[in-house]
This record gives structure tokens, sequence and C-alpha cells, in this order.
């Protein structure tokens, strides 16, 4: 996460979030907990040992999974997040598995540009997961699938909804979800 993502999440009560973040920060990379990408600005700090490389290509689309949990509390707390979770070979692969609003949501950030059909198989792999019944031995609720994208993919399920926005305020504009 960035230093900002950081005082957003954690620190937006203190009345000097900014200042408040950068002590805690610097006391928990001086203790070896955290390690910091400090060629950028505001810095990302990553675990100690980190899981991905330090600045490598995944940190970006880890940056924008924090910046879509920042969203969704704007509108409400998950029940629960789940990054990245992983299902068998072959099955679905969502960058997030969120329980929100009362219902199941597998969450797809695509920034780069897919074609129609890396789009069209990535559903395919969601409607073969959903007939294989598999994911009733987690939850009673299939769900939805939102995919947050710049741009809109030809898409649908016969089995589920599938949701596309560029981010969630936009979702919400254009979606009636309850407060649950």
């Amino acid at each position: 996460m960035t230093r900002d993502q950081i005082a957003d999440l954690f620190f937006s009560t203190n009345k000097s979030k900014t200042s408040n973040c950068n002590l805690v920060l610097k006391r928990l990379r001086r203790d070896g907990y955290i390690q910091a990408d400090t060629t950028t600005q505001p810095y990302v700090y990553y675990p100690n040992p980190a899981s991905t490389k330090i600045g490598g290509q995944k940190t970006n689309h880890y940056l924008l999974i924090v910046d879509f949990y920042k969203q969704i509390l704007m509108y409400g707390y998950p029940k629960e997040f789940i990054v990245e979770p992983k299902f068998q070979k072959g099955e679905p692969e969502p960058d997030i598995y969120m329980h929100w609003k009362g219902a199941p949501w597998f969450i797809e950030i695509q920034r780069s540009i897919y074609s129609e059909k890396m789009i069209t198989d990535k559903i395919k792999r969601y409607e073969s997961y959903f007939l294989s019944d598999k994911w009733t031995e987690k939850r009673n609720h299939f769900g939805h699938v939102w995919l947050i994208t710049e741009r809109e993919y030809n898409v649908k399920s016969e089995h589920f909804r599938v949701f596309q926005s560029k981010d969630v305020n936009e979702f919400m504009d254009k979606n009636a979800i309850k407060d649950q």
C-alpha cells in the first residue's frame, strides 16, 4: 500500500493523519516488519518478507485493489474481503471475493485491455464453476460477477448477473444496491 492509502485506512480520524502515519511506518521499517519502495512518491510499503517483487508488475494491481477497498468502504463494510482467493485449476481466479450488501461478489479488476474472447472465456469459467455446484460447499448463494474496467464488454450469463463499471461510484450510480 502507499503511505496515503495507509493513512486513509488507519489514520483518518487523527488530526495529523499523514504525520502520524509516517511516524508509525518509520518505526515499523526500523523494526523490520515492513519494507518500502523508496523509488516512488509516496513510498509503497510491503510486508517483510515481501510476497511479491518490490516495484514489480503486480504492485500496481495490488494498489488498485486497495483503492477498490477504500471505495467500497464509502458504501458499507464488507463482511468478507479476500484478495486473490485460491480455487482449483480451471476455475475462476477473481481478484477479490467479498460478501457485501447481503450478497457474494466476485470482483475482476481489468485495467489492461482484454479481447472480447478473453473476457468471454473468463465468464465461462465462472459459469462452469456455477454449474459444478462446488461453490455450495462454502456458501448458499453464488452471487454476482463485477468487472471493474474502463471498457464495456459484451458479456452476460444466464446463471448470474455480470456488472461492469469504471469504479465503485459509477456502479452505485448505475445500480440500486440496498444497504444491508
